[in-house]
């Protein structure tokens, strides 16, 4: 939706290449921003069908899964990793021994994997997504082309090739070590508890929920 509200500040058309399956309410968001919604039955060709359109009408494709790991400064003092360390030096065990997160458009995490390696705190970086994602399949074997069946949760990637599994590496022995990470977990049925409960039960690293 924010992509749509900007374009129209711009006085830009938008078009938002999205699932056939996604809620209705979502698009009628775009779509009072001003927004198109084109809806792609296959998500597995999301991206080349968002490219393709972009070219045929001389628009540009604003990638945001590939690039969303560069997209910010995780050297300086403004991000969610230096924010959430200078929250824990305030507590009884202020350098955790993991760190559990969603592995959303992979901005996140590789903000705070690089800024756990920078400053060499002895931490480990667990990455989770939802059971039936490209991401767990494609860091265990390190492989950028593997496509997957998508989630019940709804805006879950079924395809890693052309978002090269959210982590923007540009080759597949790259992925996962390019942005700290040192074990990833596929979460059957995530929305019946809480994120960390659920990886803390099956993955006992000793972690809770934020």
């Amino acid at each position: 939706m924010s992509e749509a509200y900007f374009a129209r500040l711009l006085n830009l058309p938008f078009v938002a290449v999205m699932p056939a399956s996604t809620v209705r309410e979502k698009c009628e968001l775009i779509e009072f921003y001003g927004g198109q919604c084109h809806l792609v039955e296959d998500p597995r060709t999301i991206y080349q069908v968002a490219a393709d359109l972009a070219e045929s009408t001389g628009g540009y494709y604003l990638d945001q899964f590939t690039y969303a790991e560069r997209a910010t400064d995780w050297r300086g003092n403004n991000n969610i990793a230096e924010t959430m360390f200078a929250q824990l030096s305030r507590e009884p065990f202020p350098v955790p021994v993991w760190v559990v997160v969603g592995a959303g458009t992979g901005g996140t995490s590789a903000t705070i994997g690089r800024h756990v390696r920078l400053h060499k705190y002895p931490t480990l970086m667990c990455v989770v997504d939802p059971e039936g994602s490209a991401f767990y399949a494609g860091w265990k074997n390190r492989d950028s082309g593997v496509t997957a069946v998508g989630s019940k949760i709804e805006g879950i990637e079924p395809a890693a090739g052309r978002a090269e599994l959210r982590t923007g590496a540009g080759r597949s022995d790259d992925l996962g070590a390019r942005r700290g990470i040192d074990r990833s977990h596929a979460l059957v049925h995530p929305q019946t508890g809480p994120l960390g409960g659920r990886v803390d039960r099956d993955e006992h690293l000793g972690c809770a929920s934020s």
